[in-house]
């Protein structure tokens, strides 16, 4: 269990960090927990974040866009998600906000499936006026859909795959889509081979960009070898595992004299 000042919980709306700080002031009473975000007055922002650099507040519930980037918090070892962060850089923030002192600490993800279909429709409604085809318009839209669909891939990676979860974030930061040519005779036949990987794997349509495309870091060799135009998925470069990791920890427990005789990366 963390310390004073030890524990940092993560949402994307106001609403959300309100509720969840009525609920964990219920679960845990022997806790000082307190919410942080834009709408408070300056005077009270500025009181609640120097308490929690202190550790006289225990639990620090805030929005993830409005604590913490540039803050130096050298207590917290727990940092809590709850939601679908909107980008691969706000998952790169949101780990770099525990440890800085050396210490060793966590970071957990709640995301339900629900949360990502909601953020999917939050998208639709801010693109849903196709006339504006301008460069500007057609970049900004492509960014946004990269960023979800990174941020769904790197999740679903960490929390499912035996890969070192440090790693799998490095590669997804780094990662984009590949772009397919798939000829109309060509499309029934792609589609069956594209029913035969996982969901998160499957080529997708662009309705915008009017392509076919496998997102950032898809496992689709098949449609990958006979329709990829432009292979601009990164190669992952060699990275040690970080040891430190659920996935690490799980799996890489034997020595390693004892790994390399079994042939186990």
């Amino acid at each position: 269990m963390w310390g004073p000042g030890g524990a940092l919980v993560l949402a994307n709306g106001r609403s959300d960090v309100e509720k969840l700080c009525v609920f964990m002031q219920k679960a845990l009473p022997d806790r000082t927990v307190e919410f942080y975000h834009g709408m408070l007055e300056d005077s009270a922002r500025t009181m609640i974040q120097d308490n929690f650099l202190r550790g006289t507040i225990d639990i620090l519930v805030a929005t993830a866009a409005s604590f913490g980037t540039g803050v130096n918090m050298p207590l917290v070892e727990q940092v809590i998600v709850v939601g679908m962060p909107m980008s691969i850089q706000t998952v790169v923030q949101i780990i770099g906000r525990g440890g800085r002192n050396g210490q060793q600490y966590r970071v957990d993800f709640f995301v339900k499936e629900g949360d990502m279909v909601k953020n999917n429709i939050m998208f639709v409604k801010e693109n849903k006026d196709k006339s504006n085809c301008s460069r500007a318009h057609i970049q900004h839209y492509v960014q946004q859909k990269y960023n979800l669909e990174i941020v769904e891939r790197v999740l679903y990676n960490t929390e499912n795959k035996e890969d070192c979860q440090l790693n799998t974030v490095i590669h997804g930061a780094n990662a984009v889509r590949q772009v397919l040519n798939v000829p109309f005779a060509s499309l029934s036949q792609m589609k069956k081979m594209n029913m035969k990987v996982r969901r998160i794997d499957r080529a997708k349509w662009d309705s915008i960009l009017r392509t076919w495309y496998l997102p950032p870091l898809a496992s689709n060799a098949g449609v990958s070898r006979t329709w990829g135009v432009s292979t601009t998925n990164l190669p992952h470069t060699h990275v040690d595992p970080c040891q430190k990791c659920r996935n690490c920890q799980r799996h890489c427990q034997a020595p390693r004299t004892v790994r390399d005789a079994l042939n186990i990366p």
